[in-house]
């Protein structure tokens, strides 16, 4: 069976291997401030940080060799990649320009909310250090 989408099956291994080393490293690195890993072992970092990097590899690894799970999304893969509808070029340059123009009136609301902001408190404590003085 030919499989058309391997790149993007193997981009998400790719992913969910990095999500779980990064899990594991967040999981390692507290066990190691719990039973202070750092004082007893020199270089205790790089070994929890090259242990999270080989579990990320055997999970991809694992996952790449598996027959079933490469045919299971593969499968998941053409379903649901064959539904989706890319968007034209013009469609694309509207929706950047849509989005260029929200963006650029947001900031110069907060700019001006902000410069308003700025102006009562620079007066209210000029009012107030007079008041005080």
């Amino acid at each position: 069976m030919e499989h058309q989408y391997q790149k993007v099956v193997n981009v998400t291994y790719l992913a969910f291997a990095a999500i779980i080393a990064f899990l594991a490293l967040l999981a390692m690195m507290k066990l190691s401030n719990t039973y202070d890993f750092e004082s007893r072992v020199k270089s205790a970092e790089y070994i929890i940080r090259g242990l999270s990097i080989a579990v990320g590899a055997l999970v991809f690894f694992g996952l790449y060799s598996n027959n079933t799970s490469n045919t299971f999304m593969n499968e998941v893969a053409v379903e649901l990649l064959t539904k989706v509808t890319w968007p034209t070029g013009k469609d694309t340059v509207s929706a950047t320009i849509i989005v260029i123009v929200t963006v650029v009136i947001a900031g110069l609301v907060l700019a001006t909310f902000d410069w308003l902001f700025t102006m009562g408190l620079q007066w209210f404590w000029g009012t107030a250090q007079h008041l005080f003085s």
